[in-house]
């Protein structure tokens, strides 16, 4: 199944979300809001581009390396 492509908005949260290493409630850095910033993050989870880090509470998101390999293929089309 092909990927659908990510909007400006999504690329950016997950373009932060590399450059930061993480986010949660109190990670220093957010999109929006905080509401706003999860809500997006969630939306990258059901994707598959980014995860929930296991046993966090309020829960602590991470990119994947399908999200690092989305990314890379956003930014080599770029390229050429």
């Amino acid at each position: 199944m092909k990927q659908r492509k990510l909007g400006r908005v999504q690329r950016g949260v997950l373009e932060a979300l590399r450059e930061h290493g993480s986010w949660g409630q109190y990670h220093g850095w957010l999109w929006d809001t905080a509401s706003g910033t999860e809500r997006r993050l969630k939306a990258l989870v059901k994707r598959g581009l980014a995860e929930v880090v296991p046993d966090t509470d309020p829960p602590v998101y991470r990119i994947t390396q399908a999200g690092r390999d989305a990314l890379e293929a956003l930014e080599q089309e770029q390229e050429a």
